[in-house]
């Protein structure tokens, strides 16, 4: 996958490096991505945000190899082609800051049980139901 760094730019407040992802923007599928280093505890962010806001984590780690190091501030995939299928997204953050909170915040309350799992999988929904997590 080729990546060519396009101009510099500023996306909702935050320095951006731009690149674009794959072939030439004339091609069918155009891949762009802005990152920054500018976003408050980025690389822990990115950690959290692996597989999602966009752009796959096997993306953000040849990235990352080639050098290229952020967080996801916009993300935008374009197929181009006269498919009925075709799908445009762009994906922006607006806003992003560091805080924290109290422990107790972080502690499961009583009567529920913790449940391990990806929060964003059917799996983790079902389980979380028949615990009677979800009400």
């Amino acid at each position: 996958m080729p990546i060519t760094k396009l101009n510099d730019e500023t996306v909702n407040g935050f320095p951006c490096l731009h690149l674009r992802l794959g072939a030439k923007q004339d091609t069918v599928n155009v891949m762009e991505i802005w990152l920054s280093k500018a976003v408050p505890g980025y690389k822990e962010a990115n950690e959290i945000a692996k597989g999602l806001f966009g752009a796959p984590d096997v993306i953000i780690q040849r990235l990352k190899k080639a050098g290229y190091e952020g967080f996801r501030v916009k993300f935008m995939a374009d197929n181009k082609s006269d498919s009925p299928n075709a799908v445009s997204m762009t994906i922006e953050l607006t806003k992003a800051y560091q805080t924290s909170v109290p422990e107790s915040m972080l502690k499961v309350p009583a009567g529920y049980t913790e449940t391990k799992g990806d929060p964003f999988s059917v799996d983790y929904h079902i389980e979380t139901k028949i615990n009677g997590r979800e009400k």
